[in-house]
């Protein structure tokens, strides 16, 4: 029998060993260059390794403690990220010892490294912004690493979005049914922004005014006219409605949550109520409802769209026809007869071609158009390739798993080659799903394949081979999934109204501030935070909190399994779109080939206050000069920045200050608070950021 049981961690950490061991950016390992401090990596490489990648039932393997020891995992993915590997281990040479065809594989530039943290080491200690790790003919920066793994998860969730409105245009236009939902006395949700049914939750005998959560919005009519309550996405809350028939074949419309007006399958249209209705910033907009007695028309005025409802077809069989004029869209056809149990939706035009808008995460990607033939035209589709797969990683955007990421990094920059089998099974076309649980299908994408497939193949001639093993990898990626997202410094009174001229100069129409994560496959968060009380060192205090749940698989046989809680997570302060850009010339990036990049990846800025130059070329002296230097479809934002008046100009680039990253080994937090009354403060006693009071054995530090 499983027993789960909820894990919090505690809010101090009275019994913390000061005297833990301090990692300081590239570490060695003690096993090989022992020291009197006792410092660095106390593991050796081949303990690290442990009995490989395994399973959850076989001690000393990467998914054995991935799963029981979730902590560890982190902890020593972090070494590994730090560890200055030997020639002996594999170290060099670099792609075909750097001798190719530039043009076709640029790895052949990349300088050579010892460690990951040889390049992605500032600040000290962490997985921070790194240097120009990818030579080309001008430069690139390798941006930092903060939040890696919260920004692989929102670009799957969004990619399976796209694809979802894809895969329903093309089912529509080719003469499926693409609604499966239960409508019945439940009745219909239409979120009218985004084109799609699903269905509304038991109403459980409630008054329809009453408050109720419909596919992740709470909505609720008060009757007094003040503001929808906001859910998750605003932007679709505000252009949502929900029909739903009651016990007397009364159907109920509302929009943005307030019932608008009611209809009766009779001969007439009854008109309930118009409403008086409020956007999210309390300004009043009317709604207008008009009676069409030949086709039984009901119009109603939403602010930016106009909203159709089309109702009470004569006939043999009544049905009711809800429409909107908006993204070339209409709803039609759901009959009456069937209690709404074969809901249709259809949105053909004359042609028989569905076109959708690409909306995910409140982020508009273009539109799709699927035809009566089945084939897809993706000629308005924007930002993304037309697989419509979000690669977050790279400035071009380029790849897909922080799994592709470790195993590519590791061979060019460092010249060690992994024949991840799961990377293999994948780039074959296989779908595997990684210890972190990430999906790869290579069925649906195309995966890198490692540098080395088969066993004891050298795909560059010399060097050792199939050196790192999986069990590195599987560290790696869980490290880099759970991998803390950058801090919020000193909120001035500068710095706050910063924040609104993000806004203001519509910067935030690409740096989009927040996001939310349907299923988080982290096992905590670490919120860190201006405090200059508790943060003893330099001001910042970080709070970890579980997001892990325990299950007793084994009735006390291994130690319990503690998996993610797989729960929402609103991710703040990001401000990226995942989306691709042209920025004008002055961003525009030459290649060996001779060509131009011209389009990329909309940086996130968290953290951006710590990490000059900027640029994905690192071009740029300072946050002013990358903002003035936005050209092409920032040029409006550029244009209003400059226009505004120089105290504004200084607000925003103070919030962006604002913006940093930190060392974990030198940052203050709930698993160990610091005591900045230690005789040697601050080299000891400023606190961190302990992992390994998390073990299950704090005792065996890696």
């Amino acid at each position: 029998m499983l027993c789960h049981r909820p894990t919090t961690f505690a809010a101090t950490a009275v019994s913390l060993c000061f005297s833990a061991v301090v990692a300081c950016g590239q570490l060695n390992d003690v096993t090989q260059t022992p020291n009197t401090e006792n410092a660095g990596i106390q593991k050796s490489l081949e303990d690290e390794v442990g009995t490989s990648q395994g399973d959850a039932f076989q001690p000393d393997s990467s998914t054995y403690i991935i799963k029981r020891d979730p902590f560890r995992s982190i902890r020593r993915g972090r070494q590994i990220f730090q560890r200055k590997f030997t020639v002996e281990q594999g170290l060099g040479p670099r792609t075909n010892d750097g001798v190719g065809d530039l043009d076709h594989d640029g790895s052949l530039a990349a300088g050579l490294a010892d460690s990951c943290a040889l390049c992605h080491g500032r600040p000290r200690g962490s997985a921070g912004f790194g240097g120009n790790v990818f030579t080309r003919p001008d430069s690139r920066d390798a941006p930092h690493l903060f939040g890696l793994g919260l920004q692989e998860m929102l670009a799957d969730e969004m990619t399976t979005a796209l694809r979802a409105i894809r895969d329903a245009a093309i089912a529509d236009a080719t003469g499926a049914v693409v609604v499966d939902v239960e409508c019945g006395e439940n009745g219909v949700i239409l979120d009218i922004f985004r084109g799609r049914f699903s269905r509304i939750p038991e109403l459980d005998g409630r008054e329809a005014d009453e408050t109720r959560i419909v596919d992740g919005f709470q909505f609720r009519d008060d009757r007094q006219g003040r503001n929808v309550r906001r859910g998750r996405n605003d932007v679709a809350l505000r252009y949502s409605a929900w029909l739903r028939i009651d016990d007397a074949g009364e159907y109920t419309f509302r929009v943005a949550g307030r019932r608008a007006f009611q209809l009766a399958i009779d001969d007439t249209i009854v008109v309930d109520s118009a409403s008086q209705d409020r956007d999210d910033r309390g300004s009043a907009r009317g709604k207008r409802s008009r009676r069409v007695e030949e086709t039984g028309v009901v119009a109603l005025d939403a602010g930016m769209h106009h909203i159709v409802f089309v109702s009470l077809n004569s006939g043999p069989q009544d049905h009711v026809s809800v429409g909107f004029a908006a993204e070339n869209a209409s709803f039609r056809s759901i009959p009456e007869s069937a209690l709404f149990t074969d809901c249709t939706f259809d949105d053909r035009d004359e042609n028989g071609s569905v076109t959708r808008g690409l909306i995910a995460n409140g982020v508009n990607f273009g539109t799709i158009t699927a035809h009566p033939d089945g084939t897809v035209s993706t000629a308005d589709v924007e930002g993304v390739n037309e697989d419509l797969r979000i690669r977050p990683f790279f400035a071009e955007g380029s790849t897909i798993s922080i799994r592709e990421f470790v195993v590519g990094a590791f061979n060019a920059e460092m010249g060690l080659e992994a024949p991840d089998p799961m990377l293999t099974a994948a780039a074959s076309g296989g779908s595997v799903v990684t210890p972190s649980g990430m999906v790869l299908d290579g069925g649906r994408d195309a995966i890198e394949p490692p540098p080395v497939s088969l066993p004891n193949e050298d795909s560059d001639g010399d060097g050792v081979v199939n050196e790192i093993d999986p069990a590195i990898v599987d560290h790696m990626e869980f490290y880099l999934l759970n991998y803390f997202k950058p801090g919020t410094y000193e909120m001035t009174r500068s710095a706050k109204l910063g924040q609104q001229r993000m806004e203001q100069f519509a910067c935030t129409t690409c740096h989009v501030p927040t996001m939310t994560i349907k299923n988080d496959r982290r096992v905590a968060d670490v919120e860190t935070v201006f405090d200059p009380e508790n943060g003893i060192f330099n001001g910042l205090f970080a709070t970890a909190e579980a997001r892990f749940v325990e299950v007793d698989d084994t009735g006390g046989t291994h130690p319990s399994l503690k998996e993610p809680g797989m729960g929402e997570f609103v991710v703040e302060r990001i401000y990226t779109d995942f989306k691709r850009h042209d920025l004008g010339p002055a961003f525009w990036e030459r290649n060996f080939d001779g060509t131009l990049t011209k389009a990329f990846v909309t940086e996130p800025l968290w953290g951006v206050g710590s990490t000059p130059p900027y640029g994905h070329d690192g071009r740029s002296i300072n946050l002013r000069e990358v903002i003035i230097r936005h050209g092409g479809e920032a040029q409006a934002s550029t244009d209003a920045f400059l226009d505004a008046p120089a105290e504004h100009q200084e607000q925003l680039i103070a919030y962006l200050e604002s913006l940093v990253l930190f060392p974990p080994d030198d940052t203050a937090s709930n698993l160990n608070p610091g005591d900045e009354t230690h005789p040697d403060f601050p080299q000891r006693g400023h606190g961190s950021i302990n992992l390994s009071v998390l073990f299950n054995d704090p005792a065996d530090l890696e």
